[in-house]
This record gives structure tokens, sequence and C-alpha cells, in this order.
């Protein structure tokens, strides 16, 4: 413990002690304007990869630039070293954010790690008709995104390789916030995806979701097996909005 900071024991000491460097600046940064530091994610879960981003929340009592500038180049230092990927909330927007941003609010939800301060997301909840209606807006997005690159970008494969590991964290989210609204166990993101791909009959699941895993940790696929993914992935994103829907008036 330093300086009232947590430091989490379930990751690697080439992440660790950047990130208790980083959050000592801050701490001493921020100064009073900080209310606290949550680590959430891959990191908070002891699920990080090489590729993974560390995802920290900082809520702070008000925003102050001169603080904000102060902290540029220890976030820049801590980016570049173990992938830091910072937001910074006020304390009155918590609820806001949460009801406006349901797919990251539940990854927060179920995974944070307070490193600092108090926990003002403790006893929160969204409601499932709010996560629902995200959740048709995500995969929309998803949707568009997978169909505009196929066509645009699908004479490179390398392009549509990236295109796919971009959607692979979305749609594991989308996955765990469905299994939680059915109140469905699962360990990880990834296993959620896993689990709801069988469940709803997404044929050959095991290739598409090994060449998300792929994807997203080299940035590359073999030649040949991008465009079929792409693909593939669009079927499992209509598979998903048929379980949201499903959902949804079964809350009607």
């Amino acid at each position: 413990m330093s300086q009232g900071i947590a430091e989490p024991s379930n990751l690697p000491v080439e992440v660790a002690g950047p990130l208790l460097t980083f959050t000592q600046e801050a701490v001493a940064t921020f100064a009073d304007s900080l209310i606290s530091i949550i680590l959430y994610g891959s990191a908070a879960e002891g699920r990080l990869r090489a590729t993974s981003n560390v995802n920290l929340v900082f809520v702070l009592r008000e925003f102050k630039a001169a603080q904000g500038k102060s902290l540029r180049d220890p976030l820049r230092t801590a980016h570049a070293i173990i992938r830091i990927e910072p937001m910074f909330l006020l304390g009155q927007e918590v609820e806001v954010f949460l009801d406006t941003s349901a797919l990251k609010s539940t990854d927060i939800l179920r995974t944070r790690t307070v490193l600092f301060g108090s926990d003002p997301f403790q006893g929160l909840r969204i409601a499932p008709s709010i996560v629902l209606a995200q959740l048709d807006q995500a995969l929309f997005q998803i949707r568009l995104r997978l169909r505009n690159h196929f066509i645009s970008k699908g004479r490179r494969e390398e392009q549509l390789a990236l295109t796919l590991a971009e959607i692979t964290s979305p749609l594991r989210s989308i996955a765990a916030a469905l299994l939680e609204l059915e109140g469905k166990p699962f360990e990880s993101k990834k296993s959620a995806l896993e689990i709801l791909s069988k469940d709803l009959g997404l044929e050959n699941s095991e290739s598409l979701l090994a060449g998300m895993s792929e994807a997203r940790e080299r940035m590359f696929l073999a030649p040949g097996l991008a465009e079929a993914a792409i693909l593939q992935s669009m079927t499992l994103c209509d598979l998903l909005l048929q379980q949201q829907r499903r959902l949804s008036a079964a809350l009607a």
C-alpha cells in the first residue's frame, strides 16, 4: 500500500509497477479534487494480455485545467508502457454515465477494483430496459461497420482483420450484458461470447472466436480467413440482436 493506494495482487510485475507510479502521480496531481481511482476490465479481473488496455476511471469533485495539464506527461508515459486508457468523470456525472454508456458501465459495475478513495458505483445499477436499448444501438453500429468495411475494404485482408479486432471487445461486452440480464454465470467477457455463440446456434463458432482472438492479439489473420470471419460476425450480430429482442419482449 502506498499513499492509500491499493495495489492489485493479480497483475504482472511489469504492469503493477508502472500502474502504481502513475496512480501516485495522479493522486498528487489532483489532490483534493480526486474522489477515486477505479481499475476495471481485464486488468481488474486478472486476465490482462499483452494487447489489453489498462482501463481506469478517475472520479473528480471538479475539473481544473491546470491539474489536467500536469497529468499529460505522466499519462503519455504510462500509456506507452502499459497501455493505460483513462476516463475522467465528475462525481455528479456517475449516474448519468451509467444510463448513457451501458456497455462500459456494466463492465465497470461487474469488474471494478477501487485503487484509491471511495467507490461511487457502490449500490448503483442500470435498469434492464436501458441496457437493452443501448445493446440494440451498439449492435446496429457494429452491423453497419461490418457491412461498410466488407465492401469498402474487402480487397485488403489486413484491413478486414483490423475490423474484426475492433469489434471483438464490443461483442464480448454485449454478450456479457445479455447473460447478466438472463442471470446466467460466466467467467469473463470472452467466455460470455463463447457461451452465447453456442447457445444461439452459430455454426463453426469455435473458428470465428479463435479468429477474433488472433486478430485482436496480432492484428492479423492468415490469408483467406478475414472475409469469412467478417461474414460470420454479421450472422453473430443477427443472433445477438434476436436474443436482445427476446429479452426486450419479456420485459414489456
